[in-house]
This record gives C-alpha cells, sequence and structure tokens, in this order.
C-alpha cells in the first residue's frame, strides 16, 4: 500500500511539473535565443617563430538572423590538448596576432587554434558561445 502511494505522489508530481512554464532565458526549447554558428573561412599563417595571425570572415548568419557580438578565440600546444581561451575579439575584428604562438617540439607543430562566434544575452547577462571551429594550424584544418 505505501508503494502505491509513493508512486502516485510521484506521478501526480511529475504531470503538474510538466506543464509549469518555463522562465530560463537560455533554456534552448522556449526562449527564442539562438547561439551563433561556426565561425568559417579561418586561416593561420605563421609570421616568425613566435608569432601567427589568425583572420576569418566577419560572422554572417543570414539563415537565422542571428548578429554576433565578438569572438572567442582559443588555443593549444597539442591537437588533442586543452584548448584555453586565448582572447576575445569584437565583432568587428577578423585578424588577431598571436605573438606568443610557440614551436612545439614533442609534436613538430605551431600551435592549434580553435573559434566561436558569441552572443550577448541581457535577459542572462551572458554570453551564449555557438560551436567551436575545427582544428586550425598554419592555414590547414584537421
Amino acid at each position: 500500500m505505501k508503494k502505491y502511494l509513493f508512486f502516485s505522489a510521484a506521478f501526480v508530481i511529475f504531470i503538474f511539473s510538466c506543464s509549469l512554464s518555463r522562465k530560463n532565458p537560455l533554456d534552448p526549447v522556449f526562449s527564442g535565443i539562438y547561439a551563433p554558428s561556426v565561425v568559417e573561412n579561418i586561416q593561420v599563417t605563421r609570421v616568425n617563430a613566435t608569432t601567427s595571425t589568425i583572420e576569418w570572415n566577419a560572422h554572417v548568419d543570414e539563415a537565422d538572423s542571428i548578429d554576433v557580438d565578438g569572438y572567442y578565440i582559443y588555443r593549444s600546444f597539442h591537437h588533442n590538448g586543452l584548448y584555453e581561451l586565448r582572447t576575445t575579439r569584437s565583432k568587428e575584428d577578423t585578424l588577431f596576432t598571436d605573438n606568443t604562438a610557440l614551436y612545439n617540439g614533442d609534436d613538430g607543430v605551431w600551435s592549434y587554434y580553435k573559434m566561436s562566434a558569441f552572443k550577448y544575452v541581457a535577459e542572462a547577462d551572458a554570453n551564449i558561445e555557438g560551436t567551436r571551429s575545427g582544428i586550425r594550424y598554419h592555414g590547414d584544418e584537421y
């Protein structure tokens, strides 16, 4: 009898909680807020032993009419390593010079980079980050 009451109460709570209104501005189903798509046409160029430049096309997401507020650039010294945030750029920036790019003798390559676009959402007072790009190094992509 106790099991029956417990499961009945759990079922009733579950049913009523499904109809609650959602007020989370980051809720991807009901908020109407969407993350930007992947940044494309990223080119990494080696300048010298300690400098690389990263260029990309300004983000345009015409399909979803999503305007971006800026870009995150991540760097790692290993292909499958931890990618740490290297810099944040404004939406007008399409070039970044990394003066601390280093040659990694273990892998025989330079720094690896990923990028993502972000959009500021006032309701959450936070940036919504889009999908990170594929790995780039010296103008190539993995």
